[in-house]
């Protein structure tokens, strides 16, 4: 009975354990899900291309394709029309869209096609396609350049194979098609080949434009290549048509980039020859933008040949006639010293505004040039009036800015005038009321126009950068005068604030670059920590290290000396005592100012050094001199 029921019971756990067993084989493991499926690619549009009749209506198609970014639809779309309607105006478009799309270097296939559908092109095609190699990034698969004289032999072909259906081309179509493929081969670095170009083409085929590709594809560090360039001047700087204005400037920055300091006087005398000139006195015409503003003078002492004085004056005479050639002319005028030329050249142009160029094409950086050059001169009061013109003139163009207020400040250091300094920064800045002026100074013509312009909300306040403040401070230091400067440093101070001695304060906020300091921009005298930001980190660190080193120079001038005690007063010496001891206090704080730190107290050590040892000989003399 006990052996049947414990049969029993272990029957009833064999089947217990075997159909756990079972359930647990059959029941399905628990798998991550799969991974979605990818996206399926979306079909591309399939676009109906709608074939045209005529060019006119497949160059409509190819402009609304074109709006598309859809190249490969408008080639397709060329390829398969008949030869009457994809004429070489529609493929003139094309090849402007390639330029466009920035896929040049499909336009030899396409100009093979060309080729092979035997369509008639003509020279303003040619002359694009010189146009599109000349944008084209450099590939000698692309654009090598046996590929580059086979497409120019078959243009000229083309001016020498003349029908009765096709009118010749003109002499201007033929010069336009050589200057192009001039500036292909020089963007693509084929310049001996140019050369030997420009010596077969006739001189009727050469003008300004062909002489100014010439200049470009030179070296000014090869003597060969400067020789080249004085042959060409030699050979056609008589010539007013062709040697004009941008083509003069061209050759003579190739000579200033030159290491050779011989060729900066060439280039100084040839600079010279065309720009010391007189300015044609003919009067501004509204109808006549572009007449001729500039007569040439002959000299003896030219690279160019002087022409006969029987012969008439030639009609092409130099004038300002692209943008920028004036701001070239005045930097390479700087740049070889010829402070007086560009002071005369300015004397000119001022007499009368409104003949030359239009005078929206002059702005304030053509006047912060002349401002360096009249303070070269030692023309402060050029300076002013120069200033004065630009503000009374009413053009936003000309409206002086902070760039202006540097080269300002910089003639005034030039020319030592610390005054006119003094009344150019506070006339600009609209700080003229603030007691920064002496009863003189505001009787200046720079103030009193800023005065009446700022009335009339016609003048903005200029924030000044510290260039400007650290360039007056040097002027002060190179004038030496101590009233000069502790006036220099009381006018610095009402612009910067010295940094914060205690180190419980806080740190000083980081520089805006908007001038006033508060929110909403409309203080009128902007209060910033030391050294506002200017164009970059490295340039901002600079004048700001250079602000610090030139103030604890003129600090350490004043307080280093006891005699200074009867023209200053106390409350002055006390007054630079403190910033004196705040700016040491900065520079113990940061680290990164350590090498700036060492080298203002060197210069410290040596001054007090020297200051004994003058002492010491003023006592051994007084000795000596005793009874």
């Amino acid at each position: 009975m006990f052996s049947s029921l414990l049969r029993h019971n272990n029957l009833q756990k064999i089947n217990h354990i075997t159909t756990k067993l079972i359930h647990t084989l059959l029941k399905p493991t628990l798998l991550p899900p799969p991974p979605p499926p990818p996206p399926a690619a979306p079909e591309k549009e399939i676009t109906k291309l709608r074939y045209a009749n005529n060019p006119t209506e497949l160059i409509i198609r190819v402009e609304k394709l074109a709006q598309q970014s859809r190249l490969d639809l408008i080639i397709q779309l060329i390829k398969t029309s008949s030869t009457k309607v994809a004429t070489v105006s529609v493929w003139t478009e094309l090849f402007k869209l390639l330029i466009k799309f920035n896929q040049q270097h499909l336009s030899y296939k396409l100009y093979l096609e060309i080729k092979r559908r035997r369509i008639q092109l003509d020279l303003q095609f040619y002359h694009l396609y010189f146009h599109l190699i000349s944008t084209a990034k450099p590939s000698t698969k692309h654009f090598n350049l046996t590929r580059l004289e086979s497409i120019w032999s078959q243009s000229q072909q083309l001016i020498t194979t003349t029908t009765t259906t096709t009118t010749p081309p003109t002499n201007h179509s033929k010069i336009q098609l050589t200057n192009a493929y001039l500036n292909s081969l020089i963007h693509h670095g084929f310049t001996s080949k140019v050369f030997q170009l420009f010596h077969s083409l006739p001189a009727t085929q050469i003008d300004s434009v062909t002489l100014y590709h010439l200049s470009k594809s030179l070296s000014s560090q090869q003597e060969e290549d400067l020789e080249k360039a004085k042959q060409l001047i030699q050979k056609w700087g008589a010539q007013e048509d062709k040697m004009d204005l941008r083509t003069t400037l061209s050759f003579a920055n190739l000579f200033l980039k030159s290491t050779n300091t011989t060729h900066h006087s060439y280039a100084a005398t040839l600079i010279q020859e065309r720009i010391g000139i007189q300015i044609h006195a003919n009067p501004y015409k509204f109808w006549s933008k572009h007449q001729p503003i500039m007569t040439p003078k002959n000299s003896s002492t030219s690279p160019i040949p002087n022409q006969e004085e029987n012969t008439p004056q030639v009609k092409n005479q130099l004038r300002f006639d692209q943008p920028g050639q004036l701001t070239t002319l005045l930097r390479m005028l700087l740049k070889m010293k010829k402070f007086s030329l560009v002071r005369n050249l300015w004397a000119q142009i001022h007499a009368n505004p409104d003949l030359y160029l239009d005078r929206e094409a002059i702005d304030s950086t053509h006047c912060g040039l002349v401002i360096i050059a009249m303070g070269r001169c030692g023309a402060m009061d050029q300076v002013e009036d120069l200033l004065c013109w630009m503000m009374q003139s009413g053009n936003k163009k000309l409206r002086p800015n902070s760039d202006t207020l540097d080269k300002a400040i910089q003639a005034a250091w030039q020319t030592e005038d610390l005054s006119s300094g003094i009344a150019v920064l506070a006339s600009l800045t609209h700080t003229y009321d603030q007691g920064l002026l002496t009863a003189e100074e505001e009787k200046k013509a720079v103030v009193e126009t800023w005065r009446q312009k700022s009335k009339t909300r016609g003048a903005t306040a200029i924030s000044p950068s510290n260039r400007a403040l650290v360039t007056l401070l040097q002027a002060a230091g190179r004038i030496g005068k101590v009233k000069e400067i502790s006036r220099a440093l009381e006018t610095v101070a009402q612009f910067r604030t010295l940094p914060i001695a205690a180190a419980a304060s806080p740190p000083p906020p980081p520089p805006s670059t908007t001038s006033p300091c508060t929110p909403n921009g409309k203080t009128t005298q902007p209060t910033l920590g030391l050294g506002a930001p200017e164009s970059s980190q490295e340039i901002e660190r600079y004048w700001v290290d250079q602000f610090v080193w030139v103030a604890t120079d003129l600090l350490d001038k004043l307080l280093s000396r006891s005699e200074h005690n009867k023209v200053l007063s106390q409350d002055q010496i006390d007054t630079f005592s403190d910033w004196r001891a705040r700016i040491d206090a900065f520079l113990q704080q940061d680290p990164s100012h350590t090498p700036l730190r060492s080298r203002i107290e060197s210069r410290a050590h040596d001054r007090l050094t020297r200051l004994q040892s003058r002492s010491t000989a003023h006592g051994h003399g007084g000795k000596k001199r005793s009874p």
